[in-house]
């Protein structure tokens, strides 16, 4: 006799502002895939006494690729956009999500007291395909948690702004 179980979904969204001159240019939604290695992560931090990253960080991508689930933080399929080189900060940019954890089965950086978007000031012409969320602020030893390709490449240059909100849900189907 087989066993039917009810499914858990987890999945979740970018929302990216694009800055010209102070202007905004443009807001976007990019759906996301969480990776294998994110779901593992997810439920061995959750239910089997795995250990837990207190802080996670959201990074870019230049290259046209779409997202796998079987891609990894060591390799991630995609090229990323280089701190320092492609925009000014130091590192990733860190997921504030400010808010005091889940609510209504979904956790953010856009709301909440104290809540943060990521902002990455953009240092040299270029085009970003997408976006992800790691357990890192540098480096390829951590976990990729989602990514998202962009529905279309966007065209940035210098100074621009991306400002980046991600929201990741999850649910009984």
């Amino acid at each position: 006799m087989s066993k039917q179980m009810d499914k858990l979904k987890a999945g979740g969204f970018f929302t990216i502002e694009h800055y010209r001159d102070g202007k905004l240019l443009d807001v976007w939604e990019a759906q996301n895939i969480v990776t294998n290695e994110g779901l593992n992560y997810l439920l061995n931090a959750a239910l089997a006494n795995g250990s837990q990253t207190t802080s996670h960080y959201i990074g870019l991508f230049k290259s046209d690729y779409t997202p796998s689930s079987g891609d990894t933080l060591a390799a991630p399929g995609f090229t990323e956009a280089v701190p320092v080189t492609d925009y000014d900060e130091a590192a990733r940019q860190i997921w504030d999500h400010a808010d005091g954890g889940a609510a209504s089965q979904q956790i953010t950086n856009g709301s909440g007291t104290g809540a943060t978007k990521a902002t990455f000031n953009l240092a040299a012409s270029n085009t970003i395909f997408g976006a992800f969320l790691c357990s890192v602020a540098s480096g390829s030893v951590g976990v990729l948690v989602a990514s998202s390709r962009f529905s279309a490449g966007r065209a940035v240059v210098d100074n621009d702004q991306l400002v980046i909100t991600y929201t990741i849900q999850a649910a009984s189907s």
